[in-house]
């Protein structure tokens, strides 16, 4: 699960108890090991919000279990190496190599 915007400090670990509480009350085991939680927050402009997704400044994630950090790394590899293929409707900035993050 990936929080998808900026939201107060502990959402992350407020949302995992609620899945994890919920998986127990469906499946009457735990969730550990099954569920991750990780952060990242938007920088979308309006009217611009593909454009940004695309061709970001910068990528900000975060998550306390390195196998979410893992997964959520290759999930934006495509968008830091900027090694996708630019949709026709929105070429790719020249100066823009690589993104930070």
């Amino acid at each position: 699960m990936v929080n998808k915007s900026t939201v107060p400090i502990g959402s992350g670990k407020w949302v995992r108890m609620v899945i994890q509480a919920a998986y127990f009350e469906r499946h009457g085991r735990d969730a550990e090991g099954l569920v991750g939680v990780g952060s990242n927050p938007e920088f979308l402009r309006e009217s611009c919000a593909v454009h940004d997704t695309l061709y970001p400044d910068r990528i900000v994630i975060g998550a306390a279990d390195p196998r979410v950090l893992e997964r959520l790394i290759a999930l934006y590899q495509p968008l830091i190496d900027q090694s996708f293929e630019p949709p026709p409707f929105l070429p790719r900035p020249e100066a823009l190599l690589r993104c930070r993050w």
